[in-house]
């Protein structure tokens, strides 16, 4: 779907154009068409604009020049109302192509997904709009000046949903001009009065939560159309609470735009409470709204740690967090984590004063997190720099828990390549996705509300069981099939180690959680027998290929062998 979007300003309000259009496109699954109604938008401002293209790639720009020469020579223009003011009179003559627009204004925050708002039923009305908070002061008034009808609800037209063909059809431009010029000098709300007096008891009433003056919790767009601005607060920090509730909003997406600085310095914050508060916006800022925490557990892994780095803060989806947990390692890889944080304030470093393991660092990575979903990169593989822009582009789409991508590329030592097929059975059924945890993003209240970690008193296999309950637990896996992750296997790696007494400790974990999985949880019999196969396929192996066979360790995980082939056989 595309949703043509016209937006009107002069080169004064183009920092607020950027930052409706940033909160537009961070919220909005479908691609975006802004046509803007140019008043004089300086070249600078305009290539400033253009950079949010390099944080969103569902919308398009185009500046439409308006003749104010030949449509709005006399109109009346004051401090609070301009020209650009009055051009969404003409928007359907503009582009005739068009059979439905939105108008927002540039003053707006849109929290929420405008394609509900887009799709509205007008119910064969040319415009929708949202009843305005001052309708009895307005319809007061304009009894006596424009002689309207006390029974019409006065709407807000910072936000418009217009059937373009009807209006054209019904000539509606003309009579707007024709009204203006009508009531000239006695209106207040100058174009706003003129399209409630045309519109007079005719048009569709919008929900309110498309055009809201304060947040509630189902606020689709923040109007500020009363003052202040929030770009003009200067209350003091005792506000501060009430301050954020509203105006955190608007300076959140403020910073995704080129004019943050520039905002926070127009702002002038004078006194020292003021300033503090202008902290208290920064701190906030830098930890709330991430899409995508991106955890890496790292332990001596200098020697391949700045690919993995340079692929993961390269990434195309910018609104990441990069959560680093060093692993009190010996070698230089702290100091390569710092470089880099230095450089990217996106990076977070935990630095272990002691060794505590990978399911520890991982849990340590979940509880920081500050993002929608959070997925998991070893600090020796790498990610294509499209990779999670794909999996959280088919998160927000869908709202799954799990979104995974590509069948994992093993990369071997002398640079040949293999992926490890795994997509095509977990579409069959979800509890096939058992390993490759780290080509998936996790909905982190998903994983809070559900206990899901990793185990921390094992060190093999506590992957398989966060991925396992999560696959039990998830209503929904979606799979991305060209985001791909690169798992580097080395000689060193931990799978190609002998079996030590502290891992067949882990092993024997592993086997006891998933045989209490299955008689926790509501799961088929289909899903029992597949989950005890799986244990006895990995005992076997294990006790086969990774165990000396007189050892101690052997009869054990034989005897554990022969348990669970015997609870398979009594599921059948």
């Amino acid at each position: 779907m595309i949703i043509p979007i016209f937006l009107s300003s002069d080169n004064n309000y183009a920092p607020y154009i950027a930052t409706t259009i940033a909160s537009i496109c961070d919220n909005t699954a479908a691609f975006c068409e802004f046509y803007i109604l140019d008043g004089g938008i300086k070249t600078d401002n305009k290539t400033k604009i253009k950079t949010l293209m390099e944080q969103y790639n569902n919308f398009s720009i185009e500046y439409i020049n308006i003749d104010t020469e030949k449509y709005f020579k006399n109109f009346v223009t004051n401090s609070y109302i301009t020209l650009p003011t009055y051009y969404r009179f003409i928007i359907p003559q503009l582009k005739l192509n068009l059979e439905r627009i939105l108008y927002l204004d540039v003053d707006i925050i849109v929290k929420g997904d405008i394609q509900e708002l887009f799709n509205t039923n007008l119910d064969n009305k040319v415009l929708g709009a949202i009843k305005d908070l001052g309708d009895s002061y307005y319809i007061k008034r304009l009894k006596f000046n424009v002689e309207i009808d006390p029974s019409h609800t006065y709407f807000n037209a910072g936000v418009l949903l217009i059937d373009c063909k009807k209006w054209r059809e019904q000539n509606i431009s003309e009579k707007l001009f024709n009204t203006e010029k009508k009531y000239r000098g006695k209106l207040l709300c100058n174009d706003q009065d003129v399209l409630n007096k045309v519109f007079e008891n005719n048009y569709k009433m919008l929900l309110e939560k498309f055009n809201a003056l304060t947040l509630k919790g189902d606020t689709v767009i923040r109007h500020y159309y009363s003052k202040p601005k929030p770009w003009e607060i200067k209350q003091d920090i005792k506000n501060s609470s009430q301050l954020l509730q509203d105006v955190d909003l608007f300076w959140y997406y403020a910073q995704k735009t080129p004019y943050y600085e520039q905002l926070c310095a127009n702002c002038q914050y004078k006194s020292p409470a003021q300033i503090q508060l202008l902290m208290l916006y920064k701190k906030k800022f830098s930890a709330m709204g991430k899409k995508v925490s991106v955890i890496i557990p790292v332990y001596n892994a200098a020697q391949y740690l700045e690919r993995c780095l340079d692929s993961v803060i390269n990434q195309t989806l910018k609104d990441i967090e990069i959560i680093c947990i060093n692993d009190c390692s010996t070698d230089n890889s702290l100091e390569i984590l710092e470089e880099y944080a230095s450089k990217d304030n996106r990076i977070k470093i935990i630095d272990f004063k002691e060794n505590k393991g990978v399911a520890a660092a991982r849990n340590a990575g979940i509880n920081e997190a500050q993002g929608e979903y959070i997925g998991f990169v070893d600090p020796d593989d790498y990610i294509d720099s499209d990779f999670y822009a794909q999996l959280y582009k088919k998160a927000y789409e869908t709202k799954a828990d799990i979104v995974k991508g590509n069948d994992i590329n093993v990369v071997y030592c002398d640079g040949t390549k293999k992926m490890l097929p795994q997509n095509e059975s977990i579409k069959e059924h979800k509890i096939n996705f058992w390993v490759q945890f780290t080509t998936a993003i996790f909905k982190k209240d998903f994983l809070i509300k559900n206990n899901i970690e990793f185990p921390e008193e094992m060190n093999v296999c506590e992957d398989i069981v966060f991925v396992t309950k999560s696959a039990i637990l998830t209503n929904l896996i979606e799979i991305v099939p060209n985001a791909n992750y690169y798992y580097i296997r080395r000689d060193d790696s931990l799978d190609s180690n002998q079996y030590n007494s502290q891992k067949i400790d882990s092993v024997i974990n592993y086997v006891r959680t998933i045989t209490n999985f299955i008689k926790e949880y509501d799961i088929s019999l289909n899903d029992k027998q597949i989950l005890l196969g799986r244990i006895v396929a990995q005992l076997d192996q294990i006790r086969k290929y990774k165990i000396e066979q007189n050892s101690e360790e052997y009869k054990i995980l034989t005897k554990l062998y022969q348990q669970k082939v015997i609870e398979k056989m009594r599921l059948k």
